[in-house]
């Protein structure tokens, strides 16, 4: 004869076991959001534009409309690969233009490009 299995009680106990009541958790206030802390993902936060990152974006935006855009800033997300969000003045104006180019993972051997200009 075969013996009734346990597996029903056991489920049983550690179930009855779910309606105990519980001492309540003490309520925390949300920890303080640092200003320097990047959003995982998003883009940091914007730093001058040096050579190298000058070069890319000369090279990048030659036959675009962003040609002749004076990048002051630039700030950097990680992709595969990365982007950069250029901000630039206009020559002859006081507009401010944003150049996102994007600039492919070194073993694929493409050229950086414009995604984005707005």
């Amino acid at each position: 004869m075969r013996s009734p299995s346990l597996l029903p009680l056991a489920a049983a106990l550690l179930l009855a076991g779910c309606d105990a009541p519980t001492p309540e958790a003490p309520v925390l206030p949300p920890e303080p959001v640092e200003e320097d802390v990047p959003l995982c993902g998003g883009y940091g936060k914007a730093e001058p534009v040096g050579q190298d990152l000058l070069n890319l974006f000369e090279t990048a935006v030659q036959g675009t409309e962003a040609e002749g855009f004076i990048p002051k800033s630039v700030s950097s997300q990680v992709v595969a690969g990365m982007n950069y969000d250029f901000a630039c003045t206009v020559p002859g104006s006081d507009a401010v233009r944003h150049v996102v180019i994007y600039q492919p993972l070194p073993y694929t051997r493409e050229p950086p490009r414009v995604t984005d200009i707005r």
